[in-house]
């Protein structure tokens, strides 16, 4: 349930795409994939870098690892 509230809030905040990509049998962890599509780079570093912020500021969760992908 919590996982669930932050990935809507994540959603209607941040305008960014959300998935549990691994982890979903193990219960108080989860790997997550945001995904965000922008013109420029900047606009997608910022976004994402918010996210971790997002994510750092409520303390139900505790961000583990954080890694970014540009494709």
């Amino acid at each position: 349930m919590v996982i669930r509230s932050m990935k809507d809030r994540a959603l209607n905040r941040m305008n960014v795409s959300v998935a549990e990509i691994g982890h979903q049998d193990v219960w108080r962890r989860a790997d997550l994939a945001f995904v965000t599509v922008a013109a420029g780079k900047s606009v997608v570093e910022k976004r994402l870098s918010e996210i971790a912020e997002f994510l750092r500021s409520d303390p139900r969760y505790v961000l583990i690892d954080y890694q970014m992908e540009l494709l």
